[in-house]
């Protein structure tokens, strides 16, 4: 950490902390756009107070890591928002704030509904090997990070306080076992911030940040979901919400959402494969489970080239490959045995989800 780094960390440990920071960065942004982010925070470090001697070693001896904005491992996605975190405190693996995120959020009095499809849609994609991003809350947050865990999966909680003071308290051993499976517990709130109302729609942005995707499940009209939802999209972000009852008053923020064209309608799995592809081959994870399933090296190699919507013609396979049409063939005929792809004539192929539950039968 340079030493333009530790004043910011120093900075951002006395009260206010944060918001001051950030507040005084935007205004400085605004009187000098031109300057580069360190020029900005170097001037910055000249008109604030920093924490003592005493208060950084209490960090140390907490077990909680910070990064900075400044810092080489610092997330390139958060980086670049317009309000990025000056400072990050996490438990757990950094790492993860660099995979492919798939934000699952939406009410806390969540339905029965909500509850499994946020199980099914989070757990499913985290044996992908995609990380499964929320913000801890009561209902589909806690939902989502559960199934993600439950299958062996990354996932990352955001919060809206500090590390040493988890909310809500009921989630403290939720949070643990987050961090015991290799996941990640993040805050730009540093320790002994107290969990607040305003706390949450600016922990958002983040949530929306570190997210590929950011999905709704359920959310009543005035929800901080839609909130990351319209962050999601402020980032240049894909969203998706999950249709629900006309007569529930959880349908009506992922119904609004739809109606005014800021998500798209998700119908099933399907439309999440298609939207991460072709970062989906890519995730971590995700070859694992080729080996397991595909176990032959040219089926895998096929399986790869396949795309799941566009129908693939037999000899583009064979010269793509650069193998013959019969071994090609066969290969197929073992892809469509397992229901990984399919045949739609021509001749030409279609990849199907390696997913063990394409669709939902809860």
């Amino acid at each position: 950490m340079s030493t333009l780094a530790d004043k910011l960390l120093q900075a951002s440990l006395v009260s206010p902390g944060p918001l001051r920071l950030q507040s005084q960065l935007c205004k400085l942004s605004k009187e000098k756009p031109e300057w580069s982010l360190d020029q900005k925070i170097n001037v910055l470090m000249e008109r604030v107070e920093t924490c003592s001697q005493a208060e950084q070693n209490r960090l140390k001896e907490s077990g909680i890591q910070a990064i900075t904005v400044l810092d080489e491992g610092f997330p390139q996605t958060l980086r670049n928002l317009q309000d990025p975190p000056l400072v990050l405190y996490y438990c757990g693996n950094p790492a993860n704030l660099h995979r492919l995120g798939l934000a699952v959020v939406g009410a806390r009095a969540c339905t029965t509904y909500g509850r499994q499809m946020a199980r099914w849609l989070a757990g499913e994609m985290a044996r992908l090997g995609i990380s499964i991003v929320s913000g801890l809350a009561l209902g589909i947050d806690a939902q989502a990070h559960a199934a993600a865990l439950q299958v062996g999966g990354i996932t990352v909680a955001v919060l809206g306080c500090g590390l040493d003071r988890i909310y809500p308290r009921a989630h403290t051993r939720l949070a643990r076992d987050i961090v015991r499976q290799g996941g990640t517990v993040i805050t730009e709130f540093p320790p002994g911030t107290p969990p607040k109302p305003h706390h949450f729609p600016i922990r958002n942005r983040l949530i929306a940040g570190l997210s590929r995707i950011t999905l709704i499940v359920e959310a009543k009209t005035w929800s901080g979901s839609l909130t990351t939802a319209r962050h999601a999209l402020e980032q240049g972000r894909s969203v998706f919400a999950v249709p629900g009852p006309l007569n529930r008053p959880t349908a009506q923020g992922p119904h609004q959402l739809i109606a005014d064209g800021e998500a798209q309608i998700l119908t099933g799995l399907r439309d999440l494969y298609r939207e991460l592809a072709p970062e989906l081959m890519q995730a971590q994870g995700l070859q694992e489970i080729l080996n397991r399933k595909i176990p032959d090296e040219l089926a895998r190699k096929i399986y790869g080239v396949l795309d799941p919507f566009e129908p693939t013609p037999l000899d583009f396979l064979v010269q793509e490959l650069k193998t013959d049409v019969g071994s090609i063939l066969s290969a197929l005929m073992s892809l469509e045995f397992d229901r990984l792809a399919e045949s739609v004539g021509g001749p030409a192929f279609l990849r199907n989800p390696l997913s063990p539950t394409q669709e939902y039968t809860q």
